[in-house]
Parts: structure tokens; sequence; C-alpha cells
């Protein structure tokens, strides 16, 4: 009898070994200086960190079941600063991180809360000391948040998001475009589609542009498209099923849309000519 229950705890040891589901982190890097740091807790997590270049720095959390994270930076140029920070924060269950950064000085945050949220930055700065920086931070479930700068520096991208089904795209070619975005409720867009084959809701081209979004409560719409210079651009709808849209198209101008109830639209196209 004492040989079978011995059997017994045994076999339940095994099985029970057999049973755990692990996590899987990864760390490649080339050249100097560079550091990445990895904790999951948790149930199939994956984090990958690539670095190619020298002083670049990664730092992935992971807590709940199944989230995926994956950053890669690297530079073209050997001599420093090669310097990119960035940071993917995740806390549930079903979560995606990925980042793609090439060239230097540039930091990117990626924080999620919640269940199959996915966050996806792609920075490819000009040279040296691009600066450029990006952050999206998402509480909720299944909200999507996209942020794409390159060709330039000094641009910076902030998209929030507190709900469900919230969606925002963000595109920054040149130098010192500024984009933030709020929203807060459930089934919010700005743009459509998924990942970088989306109907960007903010599209800046240019220099020294500037688009502020924000949205609260269910079911609103927007975007901006701004291309030339000095341009600002400000939307806030407050209620449901709201659109908002901004075009404009050369130097100075200024686009305005404040919205307060429910099924408003509006539109702003603006457009001149630049003497040289």
């Amino acid at each position: 009898m004492k040989k079978n229950v011995i059997f017994a705890a045994a076999f339940m040891l095994i099985a029970g070994g057999a049973m755990a589901q692990t996590n899987t982190g990864t760390v490649n890097q080339t050249g100097n200086g560079n550091g990445a740091t990895i904790e999951q807790v948790g149930n199939l997590n994956s984090a990958t960190t690539n670095q190619n270049a020298n002083g670049n720095t990664a730092l992935q959390q992971q807590t709940g079941a199944s989230n995926v994270g994956r950053i890669n930076q690297s530079a073209a140029y050997d001599t420093p600063p090669n310097t990119n920070d960035h940071t993917q924060i995740q806390s549930g269950n079903s979560n995606t991180a990925l980042a793609d950064v090439f060239n230097s000085d540039q930091l990117g945050v990626q924080t999620q809360t919640g269940n199959n949220n996915h966050s996806q930055i792609l920075q490819s700065g000009l040279g040296n000391n691009s600066r450029n920086e990006a952050f999206t931070t998402q509480t909720g479930n299944s909200n999507i948040a996209f942020i794409e700068q390159k060709g330039g520096s000094r641009n910076m991208a902030d998209i929030e998001q507190v709900g469900s089904g919230n969606e925002a795209y963000v595109r920054q070619d040149g130098y010192r475009n500024t984009a933030n975005i709020e929203q807060r409720g459930d089934g919010n867009n700005l743009g459509t589609g998924r990942w970088a084959a989306a109907d960007l809701g903010v599209r800046q081209k240019g220099s020294d542009n500037s688009a502020d979004i924000y949205q609260l409560g269910n079911d609103n719409n927007s975007f901006v498209r701004q291309d030339g210079s000095f341009n600002t651009a400000d939307v806030d709808q407050l209620g449901n099923n709201n659109g908002g849209f901004v075009t404009q198209t050369g130097a100075s101008h200024s686009a305005i849309i404040m919205q307060n109830g429910n099924g408003n639209g509006a539109t702003v196209t603006q457009s001149n000519t630049v003497v040289q």
C-alpha cells in the first residue's frame, strides 16, 4: 500500500510538470554597451529583444498569459550616439506590443493593461540624434494603437486610449511634428484598418505641424491630414457618433472643431500656396 501511494505521488508530480506552461524570453545583441531586461510572470508569454549598434536599452515586462512583446533596435552609424531606448509593459492576457526602431536617439514606451490590445511603433529617424518620441497607453480590451515616424527628427506622437474597441493611427514624416491623441469610451476611431495598411487617422507631412484629438464617448470618428508647415488642428468631441475631419495643405493654417452631443459632423478643408 505504501508503494502505491509513493507511485501515485510521483505520477502526479510528473504529470504536473508536463502540464506546466512556460514563458519564453530571447535577447540578441550586437555592438557595445547595449542593455536588455525581460521580466515575465504568468504563462505562455513571449518577449524578444534584438539590438544592433551601441548603447541601446530595452525593457520588457509582461504579467498574465499569452502576451507577446518584440523590440528591434538598430542603427546604420558606428559613431556615437547610437542610443535608442524602448520600454514595453503589458498586464493582462493576449496583448501584443511591437516596436521597430532604426537609427539613433529615439524613445518609445508602450503600456497596455487589459486583454487583446495591440500596439505597434515604427520609428526611422534621419541619422544620429533623431530624437523622435512615441508613446502608446491603452487600458481596457481590444484597443489598437499605431504610430509611424520616419524620415526626419524631433517628432512626437502620444496615444492614450481607455475603454474597449478603440483605434488610433498616426503617421508623421518630417521635422518637429506633434500628435496628441486621447480617446475614452468604446468604439472610437481615429482612422480605420489595421497596422501599416491603415487609413491613417492623423497623417502629417512637413515640419512644425500639430494635431490634438480628444474624443470622449462612444463610436466617434475623426481624421486629420496636414501637408506643409506650421499647421495646427484641434478636434474635441464629447458624446456619441460624432465625426470631425480636417484637411490642410500649405502653411500656417489653424482648424478647430469642438462638438458636444450626439450625431454631429464637421469638416474643415483649407489650402494655400506658399510663396518662396
